[in-house]
């Protein structure tokens, strides 16, 4: 007879791991939904990018900073608004059944 506790622990520790994994993937996605476009962008840009905005300094061309803040990272936002709305739906119906 199997132990009960270990058996959750187990299922725990392994739902624990796929959240991760789960979120790093998505992050790991994201970084490559910068990346890919007509414009091409190479990490390091958006490197300094990203680091413009956030400690406002104004080094970099305004036209890359444009693409990123103003074309690609709403893209990349509403894709994971949706992506949760949809699996939120999906586990409410999964619920009801």
């Amino acid at each position: 007879m199997s132990d009960p506790i270990a058996e959750y622990k187990l299922k725990r520790t392994r739902a624990i791991s796929l959240g991760f994994f789960l979120c790093v993937l998505t992050i790991f996605a994201a970084i490559v939904a910068l990346r890919l476009g007509a414009a091409k962008i190479s990490m390091l840009e958006i490197v300094n990018i990203i680091k413009e905005k956030i400690f406002d300094t104004s080094n970099i061309q305004s036209g890359m900073s444009a693409v990123i803040w103003e074309l690609r990272m709403p893209r990349i936002i509403a894709s994971l608004l949706v992506g949760a709305g949809i699996t939120s739906r999906i586990i409410f119906y999964i619920d009801i059944i």
